[in-house]
């Protein structure tokens, strides 16, 4: 009875870190906009050990890094100047030689990504006013603003939550 338990649990262990994935935070993903003309950064999880490898639609080369014992990863990729042209970029994690296998254990395309500024802004109540303003404090020719904003095709938004500290 112990003996077929023990298999039972190796057979399920083994099958999840074979279904092991590459995880990335919810910040990088499709849609978003890295800075043009820079060592952008890329980071997430994956099998300890396991090589990711990065490589981009847009230059031959390929970035890699290698997982930590907690699974950890970061590297820089390169990316060219700014433009309206969508974007791929595939992480790609493949199993150090000298374990069973070198071939590729997961893989995620990101898709849609813009190259160009990115701004972070933060602040106080001027970064939580609505474009037309506080019902006591309105924006003097907001709501033109607002009637053209739908022609800014290029802009994307990531907004951070408030959490107290």
């Amino acid at each position: 009875m112990k003996k077929t338990a023990l298999i039972s649990i190796a057979l399920i262990a083994g099958l999840q870190t074979a279904k092991a994935e590459i995880a990335l935070p919810q910040i990088i993903g499709d849609g978003m906009v890295l800075q043009q003309n820079t060592a952008a950064r890329l980071w997430g999880k994956a099998t300890p050990g396991a090589m990711i490898e990065a490589t981009s639609d847009w230059c031959g080369s390929a970035w890699t890094a290698t997982a930590g014992e907690d699974g950890r990863w970061i590297l820089s990729i390169a990316t060219p100047e700014g433009s309206m042209t969508p974007r791929t970029i595939t992480l790609t994690e493949k199993m150090p030689k000298g374990r069973k296998s070198s071939e590729t254990v997961s893989s995620v395309t990101l898709k849609d990504i813009l190259i160009g500024e990115v701004w972070l802004c933060s602040g106080q109540s001027n970064m939580e006013m609505p474009l037309d303003g506080f019902w006591d404090c309105p924006v003097e020719g907001s709501a033109g603003e607002i009637a053209l904003s739908g022609n800014l095709k290029g802009v994307r938004m990531a907004t951070v939550p408030k959490t107290g500290a």
